[in-house]
């Protein structure tokens, strides 16, 4: 009779065998194995922080139009003690907890405090991020009553500090020697693209990619246009951006036009601008000074997406990495009609090439950083076909990803 130390010897024994001959199955057949997708920041969302990047999704959520539009959208709250330090700086539509009533007594009328609750976001934040665990400072006392409230909110790490330095477009700062000018309507804001990578990275609507605001905000480099026509494609707004046009030409089908979620065309000509055109059946970078006179876009050319994300995927590392002598790094915003479906699925391309990571890694922080991502089923078929090219098999199940 063995003793009970040794059963649990043996039970642990066979556990470990199990584990490992389940890993070897796991890893058979691969040509590398799959990296995690950054790790950090499911760990800073563990703890109710946002990352400032994750804030500008938030504050640019939306499908049709940007949720903060809606006054029951997003509360946020700057949460330094002096006020003047908010009449000097402070994020687009943040209000002073000193002014807000829900904050001013922890005795006042119920009525008042349950207005917090209407809220789908309520976000605190102070000079630096350093008081988000200490329970005495001002963010700590009002994260107290609104949890009281059964109102749980979400803190920007890193503070205004941060924020200005990540997305200064988010900062309202007066000119020297005077006061923050009254802030206009929510209306009138300009809709900002999802941040995917922060500083690098940008997913939005075709309209974004026309909007100065936008461009000069994120400061982008480079734009890969997704459209539904040649004639959507927004005009190039400045000689330094670089283009990569990828349209369905004017003249498709009705039939061919019932598929075209699936369907890009590569315009081989674009003005002064850097973009992709068709040799010998392969897709090339123009260079960006070629083409220097105005030409009509011509000789489209049908191409299937899904055989084309690796190319399209290998332009977007090429502009991140930056050329020249000073390796100056670009900014890459890819737009599409909506931004969820061809456009998303480039970017998944993208992050999988480019990070080693699986396809359900990339759709999953894809649709984490823009939630209105859905993808069609042929474009989910040729992304787990990428990833069996990438890793010497299939890793993702598409069926598992509830698309």
């Amino acid at each position: 009779m063995g003793c009970a130390g040794s059963k649990n010897d043996s039970a642990l024994g066979r556990l470990s065998s199990y584990q490992i001959a389940a890993a070897q199955a796991e890893s058979e057949g691969l040509t590398q194995r799959p990296l995690p997708l950054i790790e950090e920041e499911a760990a800073v969302a563990s703890q109710g922080k946002l990352f400032p990047f994750h804030f500008h999704n938030i504050f640019y959520d939306g499908f049709y139009a940007p949720y903060i539009r809606n006054p029951d959208y997003l509360l946020i709250v700057d949460a330094r003690e002096e006020e003047e330090a908010y009449e000097m700086s402070h994020v687009v539509t943040a209000q002073w907890h000193g002014r807000m009533a829900h904050f001013k007594a922890m005795n006042e009328a119920k009525e008042d405090k349950d207005k917090l609750t209407r809220y789908c976001h309520v976000v605190l934040y102070d000079a630096d991020g350093s008081g988000i665990n200490v329970e005495d400072s001002s963010v700590g006392r009002i994260a107290k009553i609104l949890r009281e409230l059964h109102v749980e909110p979400l803190f920007l790490d890193g503070g205004l500090q941060a924020l200005t330095k990540s997305c200064p477009y988010l900062v309202i700062t007066p000119p020297e020697g005077s006061h923050i000018p009254l802030v206009g309507s929510r209306l009138a804001m300009s809709w900002f693209p999802s941040i995917v990578l922060d500083g690098q990275l940008f997913l939005g609507r075709r309209e974004q990619a026309a909007d100065p605001a936008v461009l000069v905000g994120l400061q982008v480099t480079h734009i890969v246009c997704v459209a539904d026509s040649s004639t959507a494609v927004p005009a190039p707004l400045s000689p330094n951006l670089n283009y990569l046009v990828v349209p369905l030409p004017p003249d498709v089908t009705e039939d061919t036009k019932s598929d075209s979620s699936n369907t890009i065309e590569i315009s081989n000509e674009i003005s002064g601008q850097k973009g992709l055109k068709k040799s010998d059946g392969k897709l090339v970078k123009t260079s960006k000074h070629q083409n220097q006179q105005q030409e009509k876009r011509t000789d489209f050319n049908i191409v299937d997406l899904g055989s084309q994300l690796p190319t399209l995927a290998a332009f977007v590392q090429d502009a991140l990495k930056g050329s020249g002598e000073d390796v100056v790094h670009g900014r890459v915003l890819i737009s599409g009609e909506q931004g969820v479906n061809r456009s998303a699925a480039l970017v998944m391309a993208f992050l999988m090439k480019d990070r080693a990571c699986t396809l359900e890694d990339a759709y999953y922080y894809v649709r984490r950083c823009r939630p209105a991502v859905q993808l069609s089923e042929t474009l989910l078929k040729s992304l787990a076909h990428l990833e069996g090219n990438i890793f010497g098999r299939g890793v993702t199940n598409i069926e598992d990803l509830g698309y």
